[in-house]
């Protein structure tokens, strides 16, 4: 298993301070946009800690993290019959 994603695994099964102080410190940061500032509502990465914090629970988060890590569509990608522009993630990981 490749570093970063044992690394996702470790933080998706944190619970209490370091899930609400770490977890979502680095998950906001990771999120932010230098344009977050500059829109009609400016935005912080303290707000989107406020949010994530007020709306997902640990084990909720936890799942998310690992339904993102074994997801792979490949196999069905052949049935998208509209235009679509499929990014895959970066291979540096």
């Amino acid at each position: 298993m490749k570093p970063r994603k044992a690394l996702m695994r470790e933080i998706g099964k944190a619970r209490g301070l370091f899930y609400r102080q770490l977890t979502w410190r680095g998950h906001a940061h990771r999120l932010a946009s230098p344009f977050d500032g500059e829109g009609q509502v400016p935005w912080s990465e303290a707000r989107s800690r406020e949010l994530f914090l007020a709306n997902t629970p640990a084990a909720s988060f936890g799942a998310r993290v690992e339904a993102a890590l074994i997801a792979d569509h490949v196999d069905v990608l052949g049935r998208v019959q509209v235009p679509t522009l499929i990014l895959p993630p970066r291979t540096t990981c």
